[in-house]
C-alpha cells in the first residue's frame, strides 16, 4: 500500500499537480511530517539480500581451521621382523607335521584294507570254486599276493600283487611256519589264523592296525 502512495506522489510531482499530501499550507501542513517520517522509517530499514542465509552459531566451530597434523614413520625394527619369522616358521612346521602324520595315517588304512579286500576275495573265491581251485593270499613285509592252488607260485601270472607304502611295514604271525593263508573248500576255514600288523616305523604317533584272521576264515580289521 505504502509503494502505491510512493508511485502516486511520483507522478504527481512530475506533472506539475499540487498534491493535498506533499503541500504544505494551513490547511494539510499537518500532513507533510506524517508522510515525511513514513519516507523515513521505509528508508532506514535495512535492505536484505535475496538468497543470503545467515549461518547458524552452532555450526560454525565446525568450519575452525585444524591444525596440520605432522606426517608420521611407520616401519618395523629388525627385531619385530626376527620375531615374526620366528612365529611363522613354528606355525609352517606345525601344519607340516600335522599333514604328514595325516598322510602316513591314510597310507597306513589304505594297505590294510587292501590286503583285507584280498583275504576276503580269496575265501569267496574259494567258496566258490572258482576255477576248481582253491584260493590264497601270500605276505611279506613290501605286500601281498593273490594267488590260485594250494601253494605260492612267484611267477604265475594270475597273481594279483599287492605292494604296500614304502612307509608301511607289514608284520605277521601266522599258526605255522609260512606266509601264507590258504582257505578250503565248502567251508572257508583255514589252518593259518593269526594276525596282520601293519605299522609306520619311526613314528609312533600313529597307532598300528591289525587284521585278525579266524581258523573259522572270518576276518577282522582294527
Amino acid at each position: 500500500m505504502i509503494r502505491l502512495v510512493k508511485i502516486a506522489i511520483c507522478f504527481v510531482a512530475r506533472s506539475g499537480t499540487p498534491s493535498p499530501y506533499v503541500t504544505y499550507g494551513s490547511v494539510h501542513s499537518s500532513r507533510a511530517p506524517r508522510i515525511s517520517s513514513i519516507f523515513t522509517k521505509r528508508s532506514a530499514r535495512p535492505t536484505i539480500q535475496q538468497g543470503f542465509t545467515r549461518t547458524p552459531s552452532w555450526i560454525l566451530p565446525f568450519f575452525k581451521r585444524r591444525k596440520a597434523i605432522p606426517n608420521l614413520v611407520c616401519g618395523f625394527t629388525l627385531i619385530e621382523i626376527l620375531i615374526a619369522l620366528a612365529i611363522l616358521a613354528i606355525l609352517i612346521a606345525g601344519i607340516v607335521s600335522a599333514f604328514s602324520g595325516f598322510t602316513k595315517a591314510e597310507a597306513q588304512k589304505g594297505a590294510a584294507t587292501g590286503v583285507l579286500s584280498l583275504l576276503e576275495t580269496a575265501r569267496s573265491e574259494t567258496l566258490a570254486s572258482k576255477g576248481g581251485s582253491r584260493y590264497g593270499v601270500h605276505l611279506d613285509s613290501s605286500g601281498a599276493t593273490l594267488f590260485a592252488g594250494s601253494s605260492y607260485a612267484v611267477n604265475d601270472p594270475d597273481n594279483i600283487v599287492l605292494t604296500l607304502d614304502p612307509r608301511v611295514e607289514l608284520s605277521y604271525s601266522l599258526s605255522g611256519t609260512g606266509a601264507d593263508i590258504v582257505f578250503d573248500f565248502l567251508s572257508g576255514t583255514t589252518v593259518a589264523s593269526g594276525t596282520i600288523t601293519f605299522s609306520l616305523p619311526g613314528d609312533e604317533s600313529v597307532p598300528e592296525k591289525t587284521i585278525t584272521v579266524s581258523p573259522s576264515g572270518t576276518m577282522e580289521l582294527q
